[in-house]
């Protein structure tokens, strides 16, 4: 039986932050991304990756695991790091919040200061999560989608 274990979190925003992590495209045109963990961010990572190992501990019950190596090419018992060298979407750079002090879009992803200029996807993300956030984003498309639907023709003026 091959299973796969992987524990799930967001990175917590800081907003206006001039220390926050970011996403720019610099001056070759290539997306970098800073990310700065803090202590609850590391906090929230270690316990995921006690709880996996609890978990797998229930499943092999006294037998040893095996993991799979992709630097060897085969099974293994020594256990492979639990952190990704970089598993991250661009997400977070126009963030939703209720103030333009510290956010850019509202909850709706309406740009704070206008009248109908909308974002869609994870720009609006408060946070970074740490795996593909393709079903929230077509949640929030949606729920955009129903508020739209509902606006008076004034609420477009």
């Amino acid at each position: 039986m091959v299973l796969v274990l992987h524990g799930l979190c967001e990175i917590a925003g800081h907003g206006t932050d001039a220390e926050a992590s970011h996403i720019i495209v610099d001056e070759h045109g290539a997306t970098v991304g800073t990310f700065r963990l803090d202590d609850l961010d590391r906090e929230g990572w270690d316990s995921m990756d006690a709880a996996v190992d609890v978990v797998l501990g229930h499943i092999a019950g006294n037998n040893a695991a095996e993991y799979w190596s992709h630097e060897s090419s085969c099974w293994t018992n020594d256990a492979p790091s639990k952190r990704m060298p970089f598993a991250f979407h661009e997400t977070g750079t126009l963030w939703m919040g209720d103030s333009e002090l510290d956010s850019v879009t509202d909850a709706y992803g309406r740009v704070h200061a206008t009248l109908n200029l909308f974002v869609l996807g994870g720009a609006t993300f408060p946070t970074r999560g740490s795996w593909n956030p393709f079903r929230t984003m077509v949640a929030l498309a949606i729920r955009l989608a129903d508020h739209l639907s509902h606006r008076s023709v004034e609420d477009h003026a």
